[in-house]
């Protein structure tokens, strides 16, 4: 319950109404083949969905969440209150990066600054996954962002997570 609080107490940066499906994080990591060696950022993990199916794959896991409220929540691993807009500035590069951000809220000029980072904070051959609303990916605005990942990754898209509310699909975004 709390995460719609705080979705209607700050909108701007929370993105959504309800959390992210377990079937939805199970793909993620899934998609994001993250092995036990691995280290992982997740930026955007809201009450932690999708943390704890990274968690049962590898321990070496720094969240970071904008919204301090949402961040107690929490655990298992290290946690960093910020801005995805200054991702490498928290950690240093990792094999894989997971996000659940509202692409759709930010502004270009965010998008772009987040992606940057993104592509800055992935080791050579790095993944990034992140996820999409069905049918709404055939926005333009939805469109143009996923341009904007061809142009900076090497991107698939998976199946389409029925049970999601709304339904979703994963981009996987390999490191140029």
């Amino acid at each position: 319950m709390s995460f719609i609080k705080e979705a209607i107490k700050n909108p701007s940066t929370t993105g959504a109404l309800m959390e992210s499906s377990k079937q939805l994080a199970q793909l993620m990591v899934k998609c994001a083949d993250i092995k036990k060696n691995d280290r992982v950022i997740e930026i955007g993990p809201g009450e932690g969905v999708i943390t704890k199916e990274i968690l049962k794959h590898t321990t070496k896991l720094h969240a970071i969440e904008i919204n301090p409220e949402l961040a107690k929540k929490i655990e298992g691993c290290e946690v960093s209150v910020g801005s995805a807009e200054q991702l490498s500035t928290y950690t240093k590069p990792v094999n894989k990066i997971v996000s659940g951000l509202p692409w759709s809220i930010f502004a270009e000029q965010v998008q772009d600054t987040i992606l940057e980072q993104i592509k800055k904070s992935l080791l050579p051959k790095g993944t990034f996954v992140t996820f999409a609303y069905y049918p709404l990916h055939l926005l333009p605005n939805a469109q143009k962002f996923r341009r904007k990942l061809e142009q900076k990754f090497f991107v698939e898209k998976s199946a389409v997570v029925w049970g999601n509310v709304p339904p979703a699909f994963v981009y996987i975004c390999k490191k140029k």
